[in-house]
């Protein structure tokens, strides 16, 4: 959401920002905690909430994020953070309810159907996407 400033043009205000919710996979238990959320989320954009909710009293696979994203870049597919012993982690993005998305080059203004540029294929002569399928 943009701020509305008096007497600005419609015109000259850029419409490229939405929050989503995402989940985060691939933490290490001990490190699920709200410090590495805020982390990862900041990593990704800008963190707006967590998502601490329980599943039936039991720890969850993974870590769930409402970030602001800028929908004029490609999504981002992993985030890393170094946890206290100076180890790397990787950590996969999954984004929930997205609207039309191109699986070819990460970008949601149109759909893998309408993409530009040259696919790969692979020897079985199947469409290789960057993002899935």
């Amino acid at each position: 959401m943009l701020p509305y400033v008096k007497d600005k043009e419609i015109e000259s205000y850029t419409f490229n920002l939405s929050p989503f919710w995402v989940r985060i996979f691939n933490i290490p238990f001990e490190c699920m905690d709200r410090s590495v959320a805020m982390d990862v989320g900041s990593a990704i954009r800008e963190l707006i909430a967590i998502d601490w909710r329980d599943r039936d009293g039991g720890w969850t696979e993974y870590i769930q994020l409402r970030v602001i994203i800028n929908i004029s870049e490609p999504l981002r597919r992993v985030a890393q953070f170094v946890n206290k012993e100076g180890v790397t982690t990787v950590c996969a993005i999954k984004y929930e309810i997205l609207p039309t998305f191109c699986y070819n080059c990460g970008l949601i203004s149109h759909s893998t159907q309408k993409y530009k540029k040259t696919v790969t294929k692979s020897k079985s002569n199947e469409t290789s996407y960057q993002y899935g399928n």
